[in-house]
């Protein structure tokens, strides 16, 4: 798994120390800051950290959000589908009905994301 991190300044003085170190360790890095940097492999986004609208572009770019639909479109529930299909991983929480295992609540909380359309209809 990629570990990630968001350095804010990273242009700055201590952040020209840390980042290539960081960088060297694996991590992936994404600089927000007005200047640029130059450290081979680590991304600098211009961004005013004062700007909330800003950091929650940069933020929504530099970490992934799942979309998917709130429901499965098997004839079977959710927990009878995986446990045919992939019995071998096991749930993580109870799966109501046709729920899907991947969650949305992520997207919604951050960028308000609704469903519009309904799979199941279509089954």
């Amino acid at each position: 798994m990629t570990r990630r991190i968001v350095f804010t300044g990273g242009s700055g003085k201590a952040g020209k120390q840390v980042v290539p170190w960081l960088k060297a360790r694996g991590y992936d890095i994404l600089n927000l800051d007005l200047k640029p940097l130059d450290c081979a492999g680590a991304n600098t986004l211009i961004t005013d950290v004062t700007d909330s609208g800003q950091v929650l572009n940069a933020l929504t770019m530099h970490h992934a959000f799942n979309a998917v639909n709130d429901t499965i479109t098997t004839k079977e529930p959710t927990a009878e589908f995986l446990e045919t299909y992939v019995p071998q991983i096991p749930l993580k929480r109870e799966m109501v009905g046709n729920e899907a295992p991947l969650s949305n609540a992520k997207i919604r909380s951050v960028l308000g994301f609704r469903e519009e359309h309904d799979w199941r209809k279509y089954v």
